[in-house]
């Protein structure tokens, strides 16, 4: 017989797991800081209490626990944790979730239920699904506190799990706008009548597909860089700094399997989702934020008459490989005359502090970075005068910023190992590969077809189309694919 626990104690032992799991690889890697011995057993005891009557799960914590006592091999603690991790996912999945059985009123039946997070996309996407069915639709962020940093909209509440288990229980769907590790919780409470949509950022299923890049996505320099940062404990280590991206959990992939439709950033990225995490069988629509009109570009808007600068990279996150950018630039391309624009103004602060020096240290006045957050008129006003934008990303990333810059006339140069390059290759956008191309302009002939080409790609009237597209598969029938 199940075992019952509610959905508060549930939620709370994946968010343990997590902390034991990033604590003992830590102590693996030989960095045995003071009181991390210590949390790891308090996060064990407090599992055990969340997920009581589980004598497997108790003694896999035991064993876990008992090498905390002495010296810390690498290879016992990680296959502790291990048999740990799989004794948890057992436990979890064979118990059965409390759901609360009262109406929940402020919800009626029709609404269409948005996980959200506090991000600069989520007022475009409830601008859109409201257009699109206006009044159908429940925003909440799941343990979030407000104000919110980033949504103004007024719509947007914080629940705990316990309240959105009480939504998604009179739902007539619920969409994860990413799928987060509180958002993969999340589904254990939705009805199995619901549809689930996962509207995919990138991030949140890069490590599901670790092997469909088995060098990385950290080319060598940017790979060293980021050992360096954790050693000096800037940023959160990792076992594989190349990865940055952990490798999913077999319970995390478990979960998928509750997800109805699926729609990443790329056409091309579903089907390597779909080979890489067995089980996977959502379907794939088409649905990406914002549309050229109104968010990727401003009236009438093109490229100065010389444009001669350069946007390199969209942010302060590693992924950017900004070190192997900047030594091709360096070593390779005539920079006179020209400025490279960088933003950084999001992303991690010890890494952005590295790039601002290594920046400097190779260009002085050429360098503009952008630390602070700048209103989408005056960063598109500035990119007018970038007639090339150079993006060397191993996974997809920056698609926005490539948009707006395309739309604007701008040449496109992405790194040849990105899904985006032969994905934008064969939508009829002249992109080339960084290293392989040169810095002539586009034609006028070349930048209104690019136009055309990025306008029918994610035109206001066409994401219209596809919101309400996505909004009738969503609160439809659940379909076995």
């Amino acid at each position: 017989m199940n075992t019952r626990y509610n959905a508060a104690d549930h939620e709370r032992a994946r968010e343990l797991a997590a902390t034991i799991r990033e604590a003992v690889e830590y102590l693996a890697r030989g960095a045995d800081l003071p009181d991390l011995r210590r949390l790891i057993g308090e996060a064990l005891d407090a599992v055990n209490t969340c997920l009581p009557e589980q004598p497997t799960l108790h003694g896999a914590a035991d064993s876990l626990r008992g090498l905390l006592g002495g010296p810390l091999p690498g290879g016992s603690a990680l296959a502790a944790l291990q048999r740990y991790e799989q004794a948890l996912a057992v436990a979890l999945a064979t118990t059965v979730v409390t759901v609360p059985s009262e109406p929940a009123p402020t919800l009626p039946v029709s609404k269409l239920l948005h996980l959200v997070v506090d991000d600069k996309f989520i007022d475009m996407a409830i601008r859109d699904f409201e257009q699109a069915d206006p009044g159908r639709h429940e925003w909440v962020v799941l343990n979030g506190r407000q104000p919110f940093k980033y949504i103004k909209d007024a719509r947007v509440r914080c629940v705990d799990m316990d309240g959105f288990a009480q939504i998604a229980a009179h739902a007539a769907g619920v969409v994860c706008h990413t799928m987060e590790r509180r958002h993969l919780a999340a589904l254990a409470v939705v009805p199995n009548h619901c549809c689930v949509t996962w509207i995919g950022w990138g991030y949140d299923y890069y490590g599901l597909i670790r092997d469909a890049f088995p060098d990385g996505l950290l080319m060598p320099l940017t790979t060293r860089l980021a050992e360096q940062l954790a050693t000096r404990g800037l940023v959160s280590a990792t076992q594989d700094f190349a990865h940055p991206y952990p490798r999913a959990t077999m319970e995390e992939q478990a979960a998928l399997a509750r997800v109805d439709i699926f729609s990443p950033v790329l056409p091309s990225e579903f089907d390597i989702v779909r080979r890489c995490v067995p089980g996977f069988r959502a379907r794939y629509l088409r649905w990406n934020y914002g549309n050229a009109e109104n968010d990727l570009s401003l009236p009438g808007a093109t490229l100065d008459q010389h444009a001669p600068n350069i946007l390199v990279g969209n942010s302060a996150t590693a992924t950017n490989n900004h070190l192997e950018l900047f030594d091709y630039l360096h070593d390779h391309v005539d920079l006179a005359g020209r400025q490279l624009i960088v933003p950084l103004s999001y992303g991690d602060g010890a890494y952005r502090a590295a790039i601002l020096q290594d920046g400097r240290d190779k260009f002085g006045d050429r360098f503009v970075p952008l630390v602070d957050f700048m209103p989408r008129e005056r960063y598109i006003a500035l990119l007018r005068s970038c007639g090339h934008v150079m993006m060397n990303h191993v996974r997809q990333q920056a698609f926005g910023n490539l948009i707006i810059s395309g739309l604007l006339g701008a040449k496109l140069h992405v790194n040849p190992s990105s899904p985006l390059h032969p994905w934008l290759h064969e939508q009829g956008v002249p992109v080339e590969a960084i290293g392989g191309g040169d810095l002539t302009p586009l034609s006028a002939t070349a930048r209104r077809a690019q136009a055309d080409v990025f306008m029918g790609m994610i035109g206001r009237e066409l994401q219209l189309a596809r919101t309400k597209a996505l909004i009738g598969a969503a609160t439809g029938a659940r379909h076995s694919a």
